[in-house]
């Protein structure tokens, strides 16, 4: 029986801001793209690691190639000092909250330090269960994509208004129009969902994603100028294709984009 951690390992900390490479492979992969980041910067890279259902209990699927299996995700997430280690558990069919999640949680390693829901507005009172039971995470972020906007009749606001009935049980929210496609974000469309956000939900942390690499990070720099703090992710323009569903991520590609990243955030802070 693999055990499982519930213990208080890091405690509420406050997450810096951070740079987003989703689909790391490995460890080494992990430590090279951390070092990308400057020794002193007042920011993480976030190590993002896929996982559903079917990963989860170790059966087939088409992202089977692209995925790490359950057993090789704790040697993704190193200790190196200037990573965020970030389990991305996807569940877009709302087939349960708590139990998968714990069992995921059992292949992470010691050096977790937060968890991204890539679902469609999963249930407030499993989320409120499931982070009072596992007080060593840092931070739980929920994914704002597309069909969960569409459910909110577009209405970003409203989305906003979703956010907030989840209370602490999350600090902090991805704009995600992309999903890992490669869709490149619409910058005057993200800086408004942007700005409600920062009105309606004051606190928690925002980061924003949509196909983002080395050519189209400098897109989102008066995003970045207007409104300190914001965090971002990548994963679709980080392989040759531009799309994350296709093929596994280009280690050359996203120390490119760390690099252009990193520079953006030092001149932004």
């Amino acid at each position: 029986m693999r055990e499982c951690r519930t213990d208080l390992l890091f405690g509420a900390v406050m997450l810096p801001r951070s740079i987003g490479v989703t689909d790391v492979p490995t460890g080494a992969a992990a430590s090279a793209l951390a070092d990308v980041v400057p020794a002193d910067a007042n920011f993480r890279l976030h190590v993002g690691v896929m996982m559903n259902r079917k990963t989860l209990l170790g059966l087939p699927t088409r992202w089977s190639a692209i995925w790490p299996r359950n057993v090789e995700i704790a040697e993704i997430f190193t200790a190196h000092p200037r990573v965020l280690n970030v389990l991305h558990y996807a569940d877009y069919n709302a087939s349960g909250l708590t139990p998968p999640l714990a069992a995921a949680l059992c292949f992470t390693g010691p050096h977790l330090h937060a968890v991204q829901l890539d679902m469609i507005w999963p249930d407030v009172r499993a989320l409120v269960r499931f982070r009072a039971r596992y007080p060593f995470l840092e931070s739980v972020i929920l994914q704002i994509g597309l069909p969960a906007l569409k459910m909110c009749g577009g209405d970003w606001r409203a989305a906003c208004r979703a956010v907030a009935a989840y209370g602490a049980a999350i600090d902090g929210i991805l704009i995600d129009m992309s999903m890992g496609l490669g869709v490149l974000l619409d910058p005057a469309r993200t800086d408004e969902c942007v700005a409600i956000a920062r009105a309606e939900l004051p606190d928690l942390r925002i980061a924003i994603a949509g196909g983002l690499g080395s050519e189209t990070v400098s897109l989102i720099e008066p995003i970045l100028a207007k409104y300190p703090g914001i965090s971002i992710d990548a994963a679709g323009r980080l392989r040759p294709s531009g799309n994350s569903s296709k093929e596994k991520l280009s280690l050359p590609m996203a120390e490119a984009y760390v690099r252009a990243a990193s520079a953006l955030f030092v001149r932004y802070p």
